[in-house]
Protein backbone atom coordinates (compact mmCIF):
# COMPACT_ATOMS: atom_id res chain seq x y z
CA UNK A 1 0.00 0.00 0.00
CA UNK A 2 1.48 3.63 -0.76
CA UNK A 3 1.65 6.32 1.94
CA UNK A 4 -0.89 8.88 1.66
CA UNK A 5 -0.73 12.55 2.95
CA UNK A 6 -4.15 11.70 4.57
CA UNK A 7 -2.58 8.94 7.08
CA UNK A 8 0.92 11.01 7.37
CA UNK A 9 1.59 12.05 11.05
CA UNK A 10 2.07 15.97 9.75
CA UNK A 11 -1.18 16.11 7.78
CA UNK A 12 -3.22 14.13 11.09
CA UNK A 13 -1.38 16.36 13.44
CA UNK A 14 -2.17 19.79 11.43
CA UNK A 15 -5.69 18.51 10.57
CA UNK A 16 -6.62 17.84 14.17
CA UNK A 17 -5.02 20.96 15.59
CA UNK A 18 -7.25 23.03 12.89
CA UNK A 19 -10.44 20.90 14.19
CA UNK A 20 -9.71 21.22 17.58
CA UNK A 21 -8.90 25.47 16.99
CA UNK A 22 -12.30 25.81 15.46
CA UNK A 23 -14.40 23.63 17.79
CA UNK A 24 -13.05 26.08 20.34
CA UNK A 25 -15.05 29.08 18.53
CA UNK A 26 -18.14 29.40 20.31
CA UNK A 27 -19.25 33.08 19.87
CA UNK A 28 -19.00 32.96 16.08
CA UNK A 29 -21.19 30.78 14.19
CA UNK A 30 -20.44 32.16 10.95
CA UNK A 31 -16.80 32.21 10.98
CA UNK A 32 -16.87 28.50 12.73
CA UNK A 33 -19.36 26.89 9.46
CA UNK A 34 -16.78 29.18 6.88
CA UNK A 35 -13.74 27.17 8.52
CA UNK A 36 -15.31 23.81 9.00
CA UNK A 37 -16.20 24.28 5.21
CA UNK A 38 -12.34 25.05 3.98
CA UNK A 39 -11.43 22.46 6.56
CA UNK A 40 -13.22 20.11 4.87
CA UNK A 41 -11.91 21.05 0.83
CA UNK A 42 -9.20 21.07 2.52
CA UNK A 43 -9.25 17.38 2.99
CA UNK A 44 -11.28 16.78 -0.75
CA UNK A 45 -7.69 18.06 -1.65
CA UNK A 46 -5.50 15.76 0.23
CA UNK A 47 -7.81 12.86 -1.18
CA UNK A 48 -7.70 13.54 -4.69
CA UNK A 49 -4.08 14.02 -4.47
CA UNK A 50 -3.92 10.68 -2.54
CA UNK A 51 -6.44 9.05 -5.46
CA UNK A 52 -3.80 10.14 -7.99
CA UNK A 53 -1.14 8.92 -6.38
CA UNK A 54 -0.10 6.09 -8.05
CA UNK A 55 -0.62 7.68 -11.69
CA UNK A 56 1.88 9.83 -10.66
CA UNK A 57 4.69 7.53 -9.50
CA UNK A 58 3.63 5.84 -12.62
CA UNK A 59 4.16 8.70 -14.91
CA UNK A 60 6.72 10.03 -12.85
CA UNK A 61 6.15 13.51 -12.82
CA UNK A 62 3.46 15.56 -11.30
CA UNK A 63 0.57 17.10 -13.49
CA UNK A 64 -1.18 20.34 -13.69
CA UNK A 65 -4.24 19.23 -12.35
CA UNK A 66 -2.12 17.87 -9.46
CA UNK A 67 -0.01 20.98 -9.31
CA UNK A 68 -3.19 23.09 -9.18
CA UNK A 69 -4.23 20.80 -6.74
CA UNK A 70 -1.68 21.32 -4.21
CA UNK A 71 -1.74 24.93 -4.87
CA UNK A 72 -5.12 24.90 -3.72
CA UNK A 73 -3.99 22.55 -0.63
CA UNK A 74 -1.64 25.11 0.33
CA UNK A 75 -3.83 28.28 -0.17
CA UNK A 76 -6.89 26.62 1.60
CA UNK A 77 -4.38 26.01 4.62
CA UNK A 78 -2.83 29.06 4.93
CA UNK A 79 -6.59 30.82 5.15
CA UNK A 80 -7.38 28.61 7.95
CA UNK A 81 -4.38 29.55 9.81
CA UNK A 82 -4.84 32.85 9.18
CA UNK A 83 -8.44 32.91 10.22
CA UNK A 84 -8.14 31.33 13.12
CA UNK A 85 -5.02 33.20 14.69
CA UNK A 86 -7.12 36.17 13.94
CA UNK A 87 -9.75 34.80 15.71
CA UNK A 88 -7.69 33.71 18.77
CA UNK A 89 -5.48 37.03 19.07
CA UNK A 90 -9.04 38.85 19.21
CA UNK A 91 -10.70 36.41 21.60
CA UNK A 92 -7.05 36.76 23.87
CA UNK A 93 -7.43 40.55 23.85
CA UNK A 94 -10.81 40.93 24.97
CA UNK A 95 -9.98 38.76 27.54
CA UNK A 96 -6.57 40.34 28.38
Amino acid sequence: MLPTIENSERFKTEYNNFKTRINDITDNDRLKSELSDKLNDLLKEVRYVDSQHMDILMAKQLTNIVEDTRSKMLELRQAIDRSLSNYEKTKQAIKG
